[in-house]
């Protein structure tokens, strides 16, 4: 019972992370520059907040 239990939760996983993973490929298919420059803008704001707060 303990085992059908673990393949059932291990298989739940396994559609939820390719769920997530064709969101991602679609989202990067459809726009691929708007993600770039999110990543661009957390990683100033980044850099901003420990220049700020570090020296």
């Amino acid at each position: 019972m303990k085992n059908l239990d673990v393949e059932k939760r291990f298989e739940d996983d396994v559609a939820r992370l390719a769920t997530t993973i064709s969101q991602y490929e679609d989202a990067m298919k459809w726009a691929p520059h708007i993600h770039r420059l999110q990543g661009f803008v957390a990683g100033m704001i980044v850099a901003t907040l420990l220049w700020y707060f570090l020296p």
